[in-house]
């Protein structure tokens, strides 16, 4: 996700996920945030809702270091046993 480029800040999801037999065996989640402006934290975990089913969420926080702005990014990948996944959240507050 990457807000527009006068903001200059990403908040990136990535990672693999195993699957056999219609279940979900593993899964990895890799966060890369970056911001020349900005400091940055995130929050990032998997809910595993079934063995067929995990969400994988994201939330990021990026406090403006000469400014008193602080932006919220939310990503949220919902992994499915069928080697399938979908975005189901990348959203940006303030």
């Amino acid at each position: 996700m990457k807000k527009h480029e006068a903001f200059n800040f990403e908040h990136r999801l990535a990672g693999e996920f195993i699957y056999s037999g219609g279940k979900i065996n593993g899964a990895t989640k890799n966060v890369d945030m970056s911001g020349a402006m900005y400091s940055e934290s995130h929050k990032t975990w998997i809910d595993k809702l079934d063995s067929s089913v995990w969400d994988v969420h994201s939330n990021g926080t990026f406090k403006a270091l000469k400014y008193f702005a602080e932006y919220n990014t939310y990503i949220s990948v919902r992994l499915l046993g069928s080697w399938d996944y979908r975005i189901t959240r990348s959203s940006i507050g303030y």
